[in-house]
């Protein structure tokens, strides 16, 4: 299995929403790589320091999945 990483998860984000970097101005292309990594750097930190400091196992697999859900409402609300 190939190792996840940020840079192929904005490459697979790129193709759902239907942008293509060379078809971008190129301050669109800087600013949406910027705050793709932004966000995915937030989330990572949110479950390593809020979501691994919990102690109840169920509570976090809720937290985690409550976050889920969010942004599924969100893109939801988008389309």
């Amino acid at each position: 299995m190939k190792k996840p990483s940020i840079e192929s998860m904005y490459r697979l984000y790129l193709h759902k929403v239907g942008l293509k970097e060379s078809e971008m101005h190129p301050a669109q292309k800087v600013e949406t790589k910027r705050a793709f990594y932004a966000g995915c750097g937030q989330t990572l930190i949110a479950a390593r320091d809020e979501i691994g400091a919990m102690e109840d196992e169920r509570e976090a697999i809720r937290a985690f999945e409550s976050m889920t859900e969010e942004v599924m409402e969100f893109w939801n609300n988008e389309n």
